[in-house]
């Protein structure tokens, strides 16, 4: 297995790294996030969509950030996904 499940980038040179560790709290992924030189800056937990391919063994999270926002496709508990939007804010 690798150290990792999935990972991305935003248009601003970020990267979101998502681990095996899960937020028990919220029932969410939790993600290490390193600026465009590779420095870890944060650590977040997020609720995205993560399915195994059926045929393949690939991974996909559905999540996308942009402009400052980032759009994650969730699962409820009833089993409908919903689109949620977050607003990204950096301090």
């Amino acid at each position: 297995m690798p150290p990792f499940r999935f990972l991305f980038t935003d248009d601003e040179g970020r990267l979101y790294v998502m681990t095996w560790e899960k937020n028990k709290d919220l029932k969410e992924y939790m993600y290490d996030v390193f600026n465009p030189q590779g420095v870890f800056i944060c650590r977040t937990s997020l609720g995205n969509y993560y399915t195994q391919g059926l045929l393949k063994r690939e991974y996909e999270s559905l999540v996308i950030a942009k402009a400052g926002l980032l759009y994650s496709l969730n699962v409820k508990e009833s089993g409908y996904k919903e689109l949620v939007v977050y607003r990204m804010v950096w301090k």
